[in-house]
């Protein structure tokens, strides 16, 4: 999909500003300009050279990916995958590749008001939102349709990856609050900046820290570092050195932390990552978010089970970089299948049980049995409509902000193509008791997989993390992107750029 879209010449051209600045930042023209030959003259020889420009578009757009597999019971790394080829290219975008989380973020944001007192049931207005910054600047978080000036819960909020829902969580707690969150939870080492278009992922992360804290989720809140080597022997057997497990810390409420994973089932049984189910065929006690950057820079997926985190980053080493295709480029579509075909197979192997599940957070209120069982036949619905997989909204489109529009008596038609939030209260979590259905009946191999081969069908975005500008942040001065040495984040920020 990238080389077929960055093949066409409004793309890839000599006259593309962006490609004449990739050219400028290659070795070749640096030598060139080193040898004493005029800057104008490399470039423009170096424009014209045909096998060159070809390399250097192969090198420039070659998809990349991370994945890592965590037992969150102990920390245990089981899978670590830094890129697709060690020998193309050896850099690591588990732990040293630094990029926007996107979506993947939000759980932090209703964590926080988990914390402060909220309720997954609480209601907030889906409404055009308007948030003050420095400077005079006014952030507006927009979504890919029209707000639909509805009450709409926290829950569905966070399934359905709401960017008005969730800007408006981010003033109540405050960004100070989310930052601490997060940072209990495993985002110990990269920059957070606590403003409030952090709520959609703003600041740059580390997939090793996405599936620690979401780890740390899936243990109650409780924090356990990654864990790459447990004892060292040699040829004979012998133990040359043993390291003690970790202490577990408590990051965040118990009861908190259930509520949030339980939260995250909806994201799976209803909104942008439901393809677990319907694709993957995985109907085990899971959760997990969804996340697409602007322009579809970076595509995520985390997916939480009781006894495996697995998360998933795919793009390209050049954050100015993409996909070019908003069906392909969102992270449901980029980083889910590696997760969801993964997971399926560890299911299918039985190395992890398919019926555990995750710490129901207590409940206080007389109706509580009640909706669990409602749910329980309701979810089966919601994990089984394959048909409803053509779009996974969580990214707000590129073009300016849509007005929210005039209120009507008539509702306005749904659109069909992509999940639509129900203005009802959230369905109530996973009953405590029983199963998912079919789980008595899963086989000892994976599931079939099929996979949507229409390419052409681009659909809208899922979500758009905020410009610099919006953000109240100074814009960085441009930087030359080279082949990331060891140690180095070679992520290139795309705020820099003109939409």
């Amino acid at each position: 999909v990238a080389q077929r879209n960055w093949s066409q010449a409004s793309a890839w051209s000599a006259q593309q500003p962006l490609v004449q600045t990739l050219v400028k930042e290659s070795g070749a023209y640096r030598n060139a300009v080193a040898g004493s030959e005029a800057p104008e003259a490399a470039l423009k020889r170096l424009l014209a050279d045909r096998k060159f420009m070809a390399d250097l578009r192969e090198e420039k757009t070659r998809v990349q990916a991370g994945f890592l597999a965590m037992d969150p019971r102990n920390g245990h790394i089981l899978a670590w995958v830094g890129s697709r080829d060690y020998k193309q290219d050896p850099f690591d975008h588990v732990q040293q590749a630094r990029r926007q989380p996107g979506s993947t973020f939000k759980p932090f944001v209703y964590g926080a008001a988990l914390l402060n007192g909220s309720r997954s049931s609480d209601q907030l207005e889906d409404k055009a939102v308007e948030i003050p910054l420095p400077g005079g600047q006014i952030w507006r978080p927009s979504d890919a349709g029209p707000p639909s000036n509805q009450p709409m819960t926290l829950a569905d909020g966070l399934a359905y990856s709401k960017n008005t829902i969730t800007a408006q969580v981010m003033q109540q707690v405050g960004p100070a609050k989310v930052v601490r969150l997060a940072r209990s939870l495993g985002v110990r080492d990269s920059a957070l900046d606590a403003v409030p278009a952090l709520a959609l992922g703003s600041s740059p992360v580390t997939l090793q820290e996405m599936v620690t804290a979401y780890a740390s989720l899936a243990r109650s809140g409780q924090y356990l570092p990654p864990t790459m080597v447990t004892r060292i022997t040699n040829r004979d057997g012998d133990v040359l050195a043993e390291f003690a497990p970790a202490r577990a810390e408590a990051a965040m409420d118990t009861n908190a932390a259930n509520a949030l994973v339980d939260m995250l089932r909806g994201v799976i049984d209803k909104g942008t990552g439901r393809a677990i189910r319907s694709t993957y065929g995985i109907h085990a006690d899971v959760a997990g978010k969804t996340g697409t950057t602007q322009g579809n820079a970076d595509g995520w997926f985390i997916l939480m089970h009781p006894q495996l985190v697995t998360g998933a980053w795919a793009g390209f080493n050049d954050g100015r970089i993409t996909l070019r295709s908003d069906y392909w480029g969102q992270g449901a579509r980029s980083a889910l299948p590696m997760v969801g075909d993964f997971t399926n197979r560890v299911l299918g192997t039985r190395r992890i049980d398919a019926q555990a599940r995750f710490a129901e957070p207590e409940r206080s209120d007389w109706w509580g049995g009640l909706v669990d069982g409602l749910r329980e036949r309701l979810q089966g619905w919601w994990g089984s409509n394959p048909e409803d997989e053509g779009a996974v909204q969580d990214r707000v489109p590129t073009a300016p902000p849509r007005p929210a529009p005039a209120p009507t008596t008539a509702p306005t038609a749904p659109d069909a193509s992509q999940p639509t939030p129900p203005a009802t209260p959230a369905a109530p979590p996973m009953p405590g008791g029983g199963g998912w259905p079919g789980w008595g009946e899963r086989p000892g191999t994976p599931a079939p997989v099929t996979r949507d081969p229409d390419t052409s069908r681009d659909g809208p975005v899922e979500e758009r993390t905020p410009t610099l500008q919006e953000q109240g942040l100074p814009a960085p001065a441009p930087a030359q992107v080279q082949p990331p040495p060891a140690g180095q984040d070679g992520a290139f920020n795309p705020y820099s750029l003109p939409p």
